[in-house]
């Protein structure tokens, strides 16, 4: 994963509202975002491919946890319940996210 798309990811997700109960979590904002980014990447595009691609070593490399040895990634569950999660707010704070990144690296 280039630096920059990193940096956006992180971005994006520090934006999201989290309600979850931290100490409850396996899975980070950023985690799922990155899982459900790099998942639509490869060219899946909903959440029900998850149930085998948590296991995926290609994926889990991508989302920098261990091909083989690492933890499984989000179950389809935990990724749908995050996707509708997002609020209204929440998709606005993403909008302006999104243009600071592009303005930040198109700065003159």
């Amino acid at each position: 994963m280039r630096l920059s798309t990193a940096g956006l990811l992180r971005s994006l997700a520090a934006v999201i509202d989290d309600p979850r109960q931290l100490s409850k979590c396996r899975h980070s904002t950023l985690e799922l975002l990155t899982q459900r980014v790099m998942a639509l990447v490869a060219g899946y595009e909903d959440c029900n491919d998850h149930t085998l691609l948590r296991r995926d070593p290609g994926l889990k490399t991508a989302t920098k946890r261990r091909a083989l040895s690492g933890s499984d990634l989000a179950s389809q569950p935990t990724l749908s319940r995050f996707e509708n999660s997002v609020t209204r707010r929440d998709l606005w704070r993403l909008a302006e996210a999104f243009v600071e990144h592009f303005l930040d690296r198109h700065d003159a």
